[in-house]
């Protein structure tokens, strides 16, 4: 049995990311990007299984969790959070809201299907075997599915590389208007985004500088940015080739 699994995230990697991986493991998955796209979407669709960001603008994922369990068509169906916050009030906060679970962010790609179907009845579990076998017609041999998983990630890590310095010019604004909501929520975003990098000190960082806003640690919060925008610039070379290696000189 084929299970359907809806997606709400408005992090556009996070959404590929899952998408990606459910469907390679033999999931039906419909992602949107908008809490009220996705509440419209689940009573048309009647998943078995919805995975929710639980910070979002305009209606945040805890909002539509509790309309969620509001309503009467949809409140059976397994709803879990996909976050990026760890701490240990965000959990309760999760669970108070109507959440059946969560999922930390992160990802990573080799427990992140088990993870979500920790969910599902046992008989709509993969079994842990991949089903999809993504393949190209090509004049040589045909790519196989490791490749064309690996070919994935590059590209996901490639938009991220690309997509740094807006990224730190917009944390930097938001900072210098002393904006401190929209700089966490750009902060707890880009930890979303991370899913494909094994980048512990980016991803600390960014943590770091969500707990601080967090505390209204107001003096803290300029070097804690000054240690994101370290960190971030580490990633950005070591992610992107240089000159001379991109022209194979």
């Amino acid at each position: 049995m084929t299970p359907k699994i809806l997606i709400i995230d408005d992090d556009p990697a996070s959404l590929a990311f899952m998408k990606y991986m459910l469907e390679s493991y033999g999931h039906e998955v419909f992602a949107v990007g908008d809490s009220e796209a996705g509440l419209q979407m689940a009573r048309g669709s009647k998943p078995d299984l919805i995975l929710s960001d639980a910070e979002m603008p305009k209606l945040d994922g805890y909002e539509l969790a509790r309309r969620f369990k509001a309503d009467e068509s949809l409140h059976r169906i397994p709803l879990v959070a996909v976050t990026a916050s760890a701490m240990k009030s965000d959990r309760v906060r999760i669970s108070a809201a109507g959440f059946d679970g969560y999922i930390g962010k992160p990802f990573m790609p080799e427990t992140f299907v088990s993870q979500v179907e920790e969910f599902l009845p046992a008989e709509m579990r993969s079994g842990g075997q991949m089903q999809s076998t993504i393949t190209e017609s090509t004049s040589n041999s045909p790519s196989t599915a490791v490749e064309a998983r690996a070919r994935f990630f590059r590209e996901l890590a490639d938009a991220f590389a690309e997509n740094i310095p807006s990224l730190l010019a917009d944390l930097r604004a938001a900072s210098a208007e002393k904006n401190f909501k929209s700089l966490r929520s750009m902060a707890h975003k880009t930890l979303g985004s991370c899913i494909f990098l094994k980048e512990p000190e980016l991803i600390e960082a960014l943590r770091q500088l969500e707990k601080t806003i967090d505390a209204n640690n107001v003096v803290r919060i300029e070097p804690q940015l000054q240690e994101v925008e370290k960190q971030a610039r580490v990633v950005e070379k070591k992610l992107r080739p240089s000159p001379l290696r991109a022209t194979g000189s």
